[in-house]
């Protein structure tokens, strides 16, 4: 029969490593450190184990503790239940001299057992020290089906909390330039009527240290959140009747038909889905390229986003020092490639007669808003607000993701997140939303000059990416940032005040991401004016791709941050303009090649259009996938690749119906009853393809 001595030891020994440990606040950008040997850490002694004990058998009716009535109640329940059990191990009956008061006492023990004997389900729910220490397994989960099961038996009103703590690394080597302690995540299941106030003043009241304790969501829904669930209803019933209505009725040339087929789901899945595109030069794989780039910049995305919910992040380590990993280690700059594809179709529609007077920049400014904005907005809501509600389990409220929303969603839903460095970011998808939606403005300005002078504008396109790379040339040095975004890697010491400097003046800074977008912008202007041979520049695609991928596994730049900034400086333009000659390449090699047949196919034409939607999806689709898990996971290779093609995957199909449901409905709206019709607009109407283009640059 398991000992009173051993349920005490078991709960002090977690307590005193809570003790031993001190505040962690784990920011979005904080990944698990390099995993270490067990003995590297220091153990609780064997006093820190007594005076914990003691301090918890002292939260028996404990009235100095400041909280609410209810939770003073359940604590006591709680504490004293441990204590009755305690008492009941170690009560000795009489013996048989004393028959009569032997009876008793058993009476008396058996009626304490019954009362308290929950208490030992309570204690073996709490988290405790796995194997798998030294391979990166901080995960001590506990049992959440057992927390569950005592307020599901009216036996302990408990739910499921997560504390984060930190187990001080060992003083022995005291000349490590590097010391840093042990990251833990502890399952424990505290009192549901305390609020998250209480339940951390208890943890601290026992531990004397400050600690993070994250729980479950309560059960009651705030009113934003379900007014924007109803909301959401109302709308989709409201497309749902009108669907039917159109379905079953031939067309019909009045307002309330067209208001009926413009929100229709039947009609804007066709116009979703459509795969009807332009066929002139230079166009026929830069959809593909599109989304090629975009399961690589997941596949980078997913590779960190999972390192917490691993149990051998030793993998994620050790991959960092692989040359062939570095195609995902390396993935930063493949939004940097996003932006160029995106900024070249814009460019290639001004080429082709857009944007030549202010009445049609002011309405395609107009449109885009109403053509991309209602969609992000609507996923920023409801990640703000229904996103926690849709799982449960000792891994879901390890997920920042909603609290990281409530707190910046207006900057978000503004589009300037990307200005106010990473505390406003909410999703990772939502700062490159906020950096296209800028450029396109500066874009915009730079066609309104242009229509003036041709030359003027080319030379503020010019100047400007001169100054993108020279701000990045000196702000790496100054600052003392990193060159690019690998936390993994053995020069990326985890120190925050260098982190954040990289965050808000690097990679999140508008100045420093301009290149890319504005060398995209100004190439179908310069493809125009120039002849090109193919051979001429195969090499350079080749060369500017082994640079900007490993440069930065073959080379240290640890004690160098000159040779940080010379990479940081050109390594995203270096991209920009590979992967605009890459597209230049494979138009121009015969219609048979295999790889231009692939990058031709028609799917990635709609698919090419919700690339910036999709990874904006992805962030909560691949933080839902593991966070739902009740266990952490073992990562390989290929559950790596899997788990991004499964991403990929689930992320379209998300973003198609929120286009479908949400953006093209108010879309169509739009156009049908409040959008002008600029020159541009009319005469593109007259061309199929050319309204195609239209429709693939805006969306």
């Amino acid at each position: 029969m398991v000992s009173i001595r051993r349920i005490l030891c078991t709960n002090a020994v977690f307590l005193t490593l809570i003790c031993l440990g001190s505040a962690t606040l784990l920011i979005p950008s904080h990944i698990p450190p390099r995993p270490k040997p067990l003995d590297q850490f220091r153990l609780p002694s064997i006093k820190k184990l007594l005076d914990t004990t003691s301090a918890i058998r002292q939260l028996c009716n404990n009235q100095s503790i400041s909280v609410s009535q209810e939770c003073q109640k359940d604590v006591s329940h709680l504490f004293c239940s441990l204590n009755a059990l305690a008492t009941y191990w170690s009560t000795e009956c009489p013996g048989k001299d004393d028959v009569e008061g032997c009876s008793k006492c058993q009476l008396r023990a058996a009626e304490m057992y019954t009362n308290s004997s929950w208490i030992m389900t309570w204690v073996d729910s709490i988290g405790k020290m796995p194997s798998g220490i030294s391979d990166g397994n901080y995960h001590w989960l506990g049992d959440y089906e057992q927390c569950e099961s005592l307020k599901i038996n009216n036996l302990f009103n408990g739910h499921y909390c997560m504390i984060q703590f930190e187990v001080p690394d060992t003083v022995l080597n005291t000349r490590c330039d590097e010391n840093r302690p042990l990251e833990v995540h502890l399952g424990i299941c505290l009192p549901a009527s305390c609020s998250d106030e209480e339940k951390k003043a208890l943890i601290e009241d026992v531990a004397e240290h400050e600690m993070y304790v994250q729980c479950e969501p309560p059960k009651q829904w705030s009113w934003a959140a379900t007014i924007f669930l109803y909301g959401s209803i109302i709308w989709g019933a409201f497309i749902t009747i009108l669907t039917l209505f159109v379905w079953y009725n031939r067309p019909l040339e009045t307002w309330y038909y067209n208001i009926a087929e413009a929100v229709s789901l039947h009609h804007n899945f066709q116009k979703c889905l459509r795969t009807t595109r332009q066929t002139e030069h230079l166009r026929d794989c830069i959809p593909g390229l599109l989304v090629v780039s975009l399961f690589l910049f997941i596949c980078g995305n997913v590779f960190y986003l999972v390192m917490p919910f691993l149990e051998n992040v030793s993998f994620s380590y050790s991959s960092s020092q692989s040359a062939f990993m570095q195609i995902i280690v390396n993935y930063s700059f493949y939004a940097d490639g996003i932006l160029a594809l995106a900024a070249f179709k814009i460019g290639t529609y001004y080429n082709n007669g857009g944007f030549h007077s202010v009445k049609d920049i002011l309405y395609h400014l107009v449109s885009r808003f109403f053509r991309v904005w209602p969609a992000y907005a609507y996923v920023v809501g409801f990640i703000t607000l229904i996103f926690i509600r849709l799982g449960s389990g000792p891994m879901w409220s390890h997920n920042d993701l909603p609290d990281r929303c409530l707190n910046s969603w207006w900057f978000n839903l503004l589009l300037v997140n990307n200005l106010f460095g990473i505390d406003q970011i909410c999703f990772d998808g939502s700062y490159l939303y906020a950096l296209d939606a800028q450029f396109y403005l500066l874009a915009l300005l730079i066609f309104y000059i242009s229509n003036k002078s041709r030359a003027a504008a080319s030379v503020i396109i010019i100047s400007a990416i001169v100054v993108s790379i020279l701000y990045v040339l000196v702000a790496v040095p100054y600052y003392g940032t990193y060159a690019a975004l690998i936390p993994t890697a053995i020069t990326f010491k985890e120190q925050d005040a260098m982190y954040n400097n990289f965050v808000k003046y690097i990679y999140l800074n508008p100045v420093s991401r301009l290149a890319p977008f504005l060398i995209g912008l100004y190439t179908p202007l310069w493809i125009n004016k120039k002849a090109i041979t193919l051979q001429k520049y195969v090499w350079i695609a080749t060369a500017f791709t082994v640079l900007i991928i490993w440069t930065p596994y073959l080379f240290d730049g640890t004690n160098n941050f000159y040779l940080y900034a010379i990479y940081a400086s050109i390594h995203r333009t270096f991209w920009a303009m590979t992967i605009l000659i890459i597209a230049y390449m494979i138009n121009n090699v015969s219609v048979g090649n295999v790889l231009k047949a692939i990058l031709g196919f028609k799917i990635f034409y709609p698919m090419s259009k919700l690339v910036f939607l999709v990874f904006v999806i992805s962030e909560p689709v691949a933080l839902s996938l593991f966070s739902s898990l009740h266990r952490p996971i073992n990562a390989t290779f290929f559950s790596l690749i899997l788990t991004s093609i499964g991403t990929f995957v689930c992320s379209y199909i998300i973003a198609v119906l929120v286009q479908v449901a949400v953006a093209l409905p108010i879309r169509y709206l739009y156009e049908l009853c409040l959008a002008p019709q600029a020159d541009d607009v009319q005469k593109n109407r007259q061309n199929p393809e050319e309204e195609s283009l239209k429709d693939n640059l805006f969306t």
